[in-house]
């Protein structure tokens, strides 16, 4: 894992410059330093930081969510994984739509008043050293960029598409009018009778880390909260809350202190993020379903129809017991994983190709020792088969005589972890491996790392040599060369 310093999004919450953050599972240990008090305010570093940011966005996806929020892609893997509590403007990222007919339009507000950071060169003798070997954080705050954030979410559900459609070039259209409202100045805003009336069928909520007094509702008070707003931070911007921050490595520190090996690859969180949002799409067309469905005297042909949709349901790829399968195979393997990467903990992790080029191509490097996990990329079917279910036209109608044939039937490849020879392979190879890195440890034109390279016709794991970047024998496998 490269050690250079990291970006974050604070997400509303408490972290300051000197504290300590853990970005295995982004947590942050508030009240614990490295330095006392005094040291970190002697060597704080102040900048004013003023701008501000006005956004309009029409779509309820994860990905443009965290894009209005700065999330990168291991955070937004520890807020899918419920790893992170959101609160204040954070919590807009748990806000979703309930209905298919229902038409949003959001409106994003952000101001940034100051920047902090810690000179590091100037903070001296770290005071409490012992922090370093207790393995709690990876990485300490070091800047921190304060300001709030704002959104303001407004809803109003249709009763039919073509509906839907003029009601959301309407709900753009007001909502992108609210700044030109506030800059009329201290009195009561004025609309004409046919904006009143298309306002009153709005309906608001807000998530912000603004101090404001009452949440708005309607259009009207959105309007007002909107032109107090850059007055809520402060004279000064001393009510400002942390917005972004900056993360140095505690391994620059102190060779003994923990640190991130690696960080989860963004196609695989992007993978898992649009899965997320099928499924909410499916839940919103169920409620829908549900709703309409009033199972009451005369209401025979309804329930009939609800009684297909579960049909549809138990048909497709999305019953509890196809999922409940698929995340425990995962679960096993990742479990498998981390138990084989503590083993080789004392290796660098080459968790993108340009990390791994840029050892293999080094000039100064004669040798590359690889340990390479060649079954990680293999094709998962079961996702493949719920992007298929999910792209059905019949599916997504909810059809009676909907029938399911999986493109890659799941039978036919079982996971590559569940081979016991496979296991004693990776066990066998995973102490040469460490053998092979002992005998040629004061050597400086070797270099051993860890990787994942696909290779079916290789499965599970093997070690590879490259000799100025080409690639060489096997070196596990029997051979007159030796090691």
């Amino acid at each position: 894992m490269d050690s250079k310093p990291i970006e974050v999004a604070a997400l509303s919450r408490a972290l300051y410059p000197g504290m300590l953050y853990d970005c295995r599972n982004d947590s942050f240990i508030p009240g614990v330093t490295l330095w006392d008090t005094e040291a970190i305010k002697k060597n704080l570093d102040v900048h004013q930081h003023p701008s501000s940011d006005f956004t309009i966005s029409t779509s309820n996806s994860l990905m443009v969510k965290s894009n209005l929020l700065d999330v990168s892609a291991s955070l937004k893997a520890s807020f899918m994984g419920g790893l992170i509590e959101v609160e204040g403007s954070a919590k807009y990222l748990k806000d979703d739509v309930s209905s298919a007919r229902q038409c949003r339009v959001t409106m994003k507000c952000s101001k940034t008043v100051r920047y902090e950071q810690l000179t590091m060169s100037n903070l001296g003798k770290i005071t409490y050293p012992w922090m370093l070997d207790k393995h709690t954080a990876t990485h300490i705050i070091t800047a921190v960029l304060y300001g709030a954030q704002a959104f303001m979410v407004f809803d109003q559900m249709a009763s039919t598409e073509e509906q839907k459609q003029e009601i959301q070039g309407t709900l753009h259209m007001m909502v992108k009018k609210i700044p030109m409202f506030s800059i009329e100045g201290e009195g009561k805003v004025q609309l004409t009778e046919e904006e009143k009336t298309t306002a009153d069928r709005f309906s608001c909520r807000f998530h912000g880390d603004f101090d404001i007094k009452q949440n708005p509702t309607t259009y009207l008070e959105a309007i007002e909260v909107y032109k107090t707003l850059p007055g809520l931070l402060g004279e000064k911007g001393e009510k400002a809350v942390p917005v972004k921050v900056w993360l140095y490595p505690m391994m620059k520190l102190h060779s003994n202190a923990a640190q991130l090996l690696r960080e989860i690859s963004v196609d695989l969180v992007s993978q898992v993020e649009k899965v997320l949002d099928l499924f909410k799409e499916v839940n919103v067309r169920a409620n829908d379903m549900i709703g309409s469905c009033q199972l009451s005297g005369g209401g025979g042909e309804k329930e009939q129809k609800l009684v297909d949709i579960l049909n549809t349901h138990n048909d497709s790829q999305f019953t509890s017991s196809k999922m409940k399968k698929w995340l425990d195979e995962k679960e096993i393997e990742m479990n498998l994983l981390r138990s084989y990467t503590d083993m080789l903990k004392d290796f660098p992790i080459m968790n993108s190709r340009v990390k791994l080029f840029k050892v293999l191509f080094d000039p100064m490097i004669e040798t590359v020792v690889c340990f390479t996990f060649t079954s990680l990329q293999n094709k998962e079917p079961y996702l493949s088969n719920l992007t298929q279910c999910l792209q059905s036209d019949d599916f997504r109608k909810l059809e009676k005589n909907y029938s399911f044939v999986p493109s890659a039937p799941e039978e036919e490849t079982q996971p590559w972890y569940t081979s016991p020879e496979l296991s004693k392979k990776i066990r066998d190879i995973i102490r040469r491996f460490c053998v092979i890195s002992e005998n040629h440890q004061t050597d400086n034109k070797f270099r051993f790392i860890v990787a994942s390279i696909s290779d079916p016709s290789d499965p599970g794991v093997s070690i590879r040599t490259y000799r100025c970047g080409e690639i060489g024998f096997p070196i596990d496998a029997p051979t007159s060369h030796g090691d």
